[in-house]
């Protein structure tokens, strides 16, 4: 799914060389040509070798981003930069196999600015994660290593399209490498137990896939496709919806979901979100716990955190890894 993104993938250099980051004593288990890069023309080439993606990319710091001075965000800006005066790329292991990790900004095409991951497997194979939600955006993010119960994390800040949801405008995302990728950062709680789960999409303006789920664990679960789900296969037709379908959630992929929920305790966030994109999809995802409790997300947009985009793209894929079978609804 990352490799979609991987092409434009843009991403580059240097994260904050605070006092923090300053105060770790990182050392791999085991050398490999990360272990060298010591310079931004090092880093740079590096990068360029990653992938043949990035061969467009340019390497560039948060901090030399043009910003209009008369606007609000350049305000912003100058409080982040003055937070961040001095930056280099972040070298940690996050993913703990032994092999030192990068993570890296930069800008492939004007206005996309990307923080990424790019992970290690020692073999000289490399995986780009980008890290942030709105790359298509003219604000940079500025990323910091932190360590929360000794684990490797990720902190972004940036400025937030909810002022209130922020501090003084900035928001920061703090993230951390689970289940294979990064999503966000919670401390261990009870594991949740869930009746059932509730999906829901609305479209967009485009070709989004518009379709609804209700799954169950060991009982009949349920996938309504409306529009743009399969693709040249079936033309959407705003008349003529694409079918019904059911099945039995393989025990192992219904476990996934709840993990998955259980980890982000998704109690804890907020009812909706908005990114104000009106080319993006939105969604409802509904969580019925076996407590009697419910909780409702409404997302405009998808893209309120990272886990929840995590989350997202499992259930979508559930449409299409399972045993469905058609549902005859003539009657």
């Amino acid at each position: 799914m990352y490799m979609r993104i991987l092409i434009p993938l843009l991403f580059i250099v240097f994260l904050s060389a605070c006092s923090e980051q300053k105060s770790t004593s990182y050392k791999p288990k085991v050398f490999t040509k990360v272990d060298n890069i010591s310079s931004l023309p090092e880093l740079r080439q590096f990068v360029k070798s990653v992938d043949s993606s990035l061969q467009k990319f340019i390497t560039k710091s948060p901090k030399f981003y043009g910003m209009n001075s008369r606007n609000l965000v350049a305000t912003l800006k100058h409080r982040l930069d003055s937070m961040f005066p001095n930056f280099t790329f972040i070298k940690e292991d996050f993913d703990g196999n032994g092999y030192t990790d990068l993570v890296v900004t930069g800008e492939y095409y004007e206005n996309e600015l990307l923080v990424l991951a790019i992970m290690n497997d020692g073999k000289e194979k490399y995986t780009a994660i980008p890290l942030n939600l709105r790359y298509h955006d003219d604000f940079p993010t500025y990323p910091k290593l932190v360590y929360k119960d000794q684990i490797p994390v990720i902190e972004l800040y940036s400025s937030h399209a909810f002022a209130e949801r922020s501090e003084n405008g900035i928001s920061k995302t703090t993230l951390r490498y689970k289940f294979g990728t990064f999503i966000d950062y919670v401390k261990p709680s009870k594991a949740y137990e869930i009746a059932n789960i509730e999906f829901r999409t609305h479209g967009c303006h485009g070709y989004c896939p518009v379709y609804e789920l209700i799954l169950n664990e060991n009982s009949t679960s349920t996938f309504k496709a409306k529009y743009h789900n399969f693709g040249k296969e079936r033309i959407a037709d705003i008349k003529n919806e694409e079918g019904e379908f059911e099945t039995i959630i393989r025990k192992e992929d219904y476990m996934e979901l709840c993990n998955i929920i259980s980890y982000l305790q998704i109690k804890n966030y907020y009812d909706d979100y908005f990114s104000g994109s009106m080319h993006s999809a939105s969604a409802t995802l509904k969580v019925h716990f076996k407590d009697g409790t419910t909780k409702t997300i409404e997302d405009d947009g998808m893209a309120a955190t990272n886990g929840l985009v995590y989350l997202y793209n499992k259930l979508s894929a559930i449409r299409f890894n399972q045993d469905w079978k058609e549902i005859d609804t003539v009657n």
